[in-house]
């Protein structure tokens, strides 16, 4: 946000908050130019608080007659002593393009969905401000679905009644090449009887992958079996030219 002081020179605001003073929260702006901080008497007179300036004196009081803050005229300003004040910054961020503030759940959400306390310490190291978390943060549905223990029912798969009709397959390596030069080898198992057979292969091309298939197909049907169904973890170019 751009501010216009009374010189006609401009500064950016870019953070937003709320300056609590004994109990009553007043919108705040960052404007990390300024050294000092300022008090809009408009702001605060908008903000149900009355602003009087007497005999040097300037009181600020609350909508019940309290007294808020009183400061005194001090080299042509008034200057007020904030004690047991709290700066309480929302986690706001002003966004120039949009003209929108980022809450505490968006730089939640930049963050990978880390916590909110380092949330917290990551911005007050960056910006060198202090800031607080508010009393309550909207609760994150994606930390819920994610990061909640869930108990996993397994159910066991009962195996087939005929041998070979299901076959498991996968392929192992690279490996030490072996004395006859293969580097990679591929199991086939039955799953009824898991009798399982292993081929040595040079390369894992899917020429010389479907070549040793086609031998173990035919050493099963040789037996009086048939392969129905063939099960692998599809890995990348094993059957395919």
């Amino acid at each position: 946000m751009l501010i216009k002081l009374g010189d006609n020179s401009t500064v950016h605001a870019n953070k937003k908050g709320i300056v609590r003073l004994k109990g009553v929260d007043i919108e705040a702006f960052f404007v990390p130019e300024f050294r000092i901080s300022l008090l809009s008497v408009s702001h605060l007179d908008t903000s149900g608080l009355t602003v009087t300036f007497k005999s040097g004196v300037c009181s600020i009081t609350d909508s019940h007659g309290k007294s808020v803050l009183k400061g005194g005229l001090e080299n042509g300003l008034y200057t007020l002593t904030i004690e047991g004040s709290t700066y309480v910054l929302e986690l706001r961020s002003y966004n120039r393009k949009t003209r929108h503030y980022n809450s505490i759940d968006i730089w939640h959400q930049r963050f990978g969905h880390l916590n909110y306390v380092d949330v917290k310490r990551i911005l007050e190291t960056t910006l060198k401000t202090p800031w607080k978390l508010p009393d309550s943060v909207s609760l994150c549905q994606t930390c819920i679905q994610t990061k909640q223990q869930q108990r996993i029912a397994y159910t066991p798969l009962s195996r087939t009644s005929i041998p070979f009709e299901l076959i498991h397959s996968d392929l192992c390596g690279p490996i030490k090449g072996s004395i006859g030069g293969s580097q990679y080898y591929i199991v086939y198992i039955d799953d009824c009887t898991r009798y399982t057979e292993v081929y040595f292969l040079v390369t894992k091309s899917a020429e010389e992958i479907s070549a040793k298939f086609q031998n173990y197909q035919a050493w099963v049907e040789a037996r009086g079996f048939r392969i129905k169904r063939f099960r692998c973890d599809n890995g990348s170019g094993e059957y395919n030219n």
